[in-house]
């Protein structure tokens, strides 16, 4: 509410600028608000996907009933193990690997048999129960396939650009928009201009008439004149109408594009049309927008996705081979107590080697990835080209349109300069109404075409800071 605050204090004449409209809508209009919160919307998403390289807790209670057939007289006849495994895992994205820490404790209940032996004592085949306890630590580590952990970052880097671009289109949707809204403000000060000058025409078609009416009563002129005069004053009248018309329009859709927080039918544009300077360095300019144009970085983005795409499908095509290393302490006892000792160590190491035989659908999809970066390479040519044939446009506009104005501002001299003589002819009588009439309708034209001809220049200036990518406020 800042801009309105300043708006309402420091303005009295009830006018509002082009940049005080910018903020206002920028402030207002819900379409700013819906593009910030895609840009967040693609920034939670990244954290999500970064949320993947998170330690994950798991927990595995088991049971198991097991009656083996015997083939010993050392083998139980029936036996059953509670036990559960709780552990850590956490993928590692830097190099690839995994860790993984465990404790796991089981619990064995089994019928077991007295074995007999000389001295008539004889012993147990098996303990009746047994508890066991090991904490043990595993470590996979990629050594061809995902080697740097480039598959485990893929999602969130591609989500990374990805976020970038919904950052630039939002400015692009942004600003695009902020362009369209200006240019319904520079059509209200156009008609704004247009109403003025048409008023101006009414007055002069109001006096004419009031004279003519005057002479016709002294027997000056014929009635024909009067109707003449009457004529041209309601014609004057009736274009007043319709530019007001036009003119409230445009500010009654100002209004809404500001939520109704000023009503633009009670105010007046305060808007320069005199600046008519070119754009400095064109070269430059044009060098500058080729160069640094958000839509060659959404092309430059897009091609960023699909060569580490490439770079993935590449890495599947390779063979898998894991180093799987591990350790770990364990005991078991038949009293809980004592199994926790943790006294027998476990040392495990091995090389895991696997690789999917044909892989003609990563083929192809590396063949489309290869031909998507020469499609985008293409695609930044394209856009190039474009931007420069639409700012050789925009600057041969501009340049035409200086000789315009200068004409047309030659053209108003001579109009003004011809309605006075043809008002001093008709008035000498040497003259008719006609040409008084026709050479005040060549004036206000004139002046009608002038201000359409600066109002134009604004546009594509404004258009020129578009492809600059400036219109928005830093």
């Amino acid at each position: 509410m800042g801009i309105l605050a300043a708006f309402y204090s420091t303005s009295h004449a009830e006018t509002l600028s082009l940049s005080q409209f910018q903020q206002l809508l920028q402030q207002q209009h819900p379409f700013f608000k819906k593009e910030k919160l895609n840009e967040e919307i693609s920034n939670k998403r990244l954290e999500s996907i970064k949320a993947g390289e998170s330690w994950v807790l798991h927990s595995t209670p088991s049971y198991f009933h097991d009656e083996p057939v015997s083939s010993s007289v050392f083998s139980s006849e029936e036996a059953n193990t509670v036990g559960i495994n709780i552990g850590l895992m956490r993928p590692v994205w830097k190099s690839g690997g995994n860790f993984q820490a465990n404790w796991i404790y089981n619990y064995t209940d089994q019928d077991s048999s007295r074995i007999p032996t000389t001295n008539g004592e004889g012993f147990l085949s098996a303990f009746p129960e047994f508890h066991q306890h090991a904490l043990m630590l595993n470590y996979i580590q990629p050594l061809l396939k995902n080697r740097g952990g480039g598959q485990n970052r893929l999602a969130a880097d591609l989500q990374y650009i990805q976020s970038q671009i919904e950052r630039i289109n939002a400015l692009e949707a942004k600003e695009d928009f902020l362009l369209e809204s200006s240019n319904i403000y520079l059509s209200w000060v156009l008609q704004t201009e247009q109403v003025n000058i048409q008023q101006g025409r009414v007055a002069l078609a109001k006096e004419q008439l009031a004279k003519s009416e005057e002479q016709a009563r002294d027997n000056l002129i014929d009635e024909a004149d009067v109707l003449r005069s009457t004529d041209a004053m309601l014609k004057a009248e009736q274009a007043l109408l319709s530019l007001n018309s036009a003119k409230r329009s445009s500010a009654s859709q100002l209004t809404t594009l500001t939520g109704g927080s000023l009503d633009m039918n009670k105010l007046e544009p305060d808007f320069f049309l005199g600046d008519m300077r070119m754009p400095n360095k064109l070269d430059q300019l044009k060098e500058r927008i080729i160069s640094s144009s958000r839509l060659i970085q959404l092309v430059e983005l897009s091609s960023e996705i699909t060569t580490r795409q490439l770079k993935s499908i590449l890495d599947d095509l390779r063979p898998q081979l894991n180093l799987e290393v591990g350790a770990g302490v364990k005991s078991g006892a038949e009293q809980q107590d004592d199994a926790f000792e943790l006294d027998r160590n476990e040392y495990r190491a091995a090389l895991v080697f696997s690789h999917p035989l044909g892989g003609k659908s990563s083929k192809a999809d590396r063949e489309a990835a290869r031909l998507s970066l020469k499609q985008a390479s293409l695609e930044t040519e394209v856009i190039k080209r474009n931007l420069k044939r639409s700012i050789d446009s925009l600057v041969i506009q501009l340049s035409e349109l200086m000789k315009i104005i200068e004409s047309n501002e030659k053209q108003i001299h001579a109009a003004q300069k011809r309605s006075a003589a043809e008002k001093k002819s008709y008035e000498e009588g040497r003259s008719a109404l006609n040409f008084v009439i026709q050479a005040r309708d060549s004036e206000a034209s004139a002046e009608a075409s002038l201000v359409q001809s600066k109002v134009q220049f604004q546009q594509i200036l404004l258009q020129l800071r578009a492809l600059e990518d400036r219109l928005l406020p830093e």
